[in-house]
């Protein structure tokens, strides 16, 4: 995070049309939910590339 430049993000009176919303999702928990598969392969690819440094 220390890397990363982060900000606030207010959106704030903003209207997404009903195509475009995901489906089954409701508030962040769909768009966000990707990120439970990806520490997978992160923590993986962590310990794969400790096992190789040895």
């Amino acid at each position: 995070m220390r890397a990363s430049a982060t900000s606030a993000l207010y959106l704030d009176e903003v209207v997404v049309p009903e195509g475009n919303l995901l489906p089954g999702a409701a508030g962040l928990k769909g768009p966000l939910s990707c990120l439970t598969q990806a520490r997978y392969g992160i923590a993986w690819g962590a310990i794969g590339s400790r096992s190789a440094a040895s």
